[in-house]
């Protein structure tokens, strides 16, 4: 009775290991995306910011101030979304 007890507490640790495991990865290829699309936003902006400027010179000041805030607020997102990966997680040597 012990053997199984202890075989099914084994077993038990194993699922839970797993489950966290499966949603570390969920949680990684999301930020992945979240990282992807910010990053061709601003290939796509930066790409563009030449012809945009040429069309409508008088947009330059205000589009780089937002650009850089928009930058930013993305930047503590993937930030906030990456502690999650981290919490609760113990540190290997």
């Amino acid at each position: 009775m012990a053997e199984l007890s202890a075989r099914l507490r084994r077993e038990q640790e194993n699922r839970a290991r797993r489950a966290v495991t499966e949603e570390r990865v969920r949680i990684a290829r999301e930020l992945h995306d979240v990282v992807a699309h910010h990053m061709s936003v601003i290939v796509i902006q930066a790409v563009l910011a030449p012809v945009r400027l040429r069309l409508r010179p008088h947009h330059r000041p205000r589009r780089a101030g937002h650009d850089r805030r928009h930058r930013q607020r993305g930047h503590g997102r993937d930030e906030t979304a990456a502690g999650g990966l981290t919490r609760g997680r113990r540190r290997r040597p």
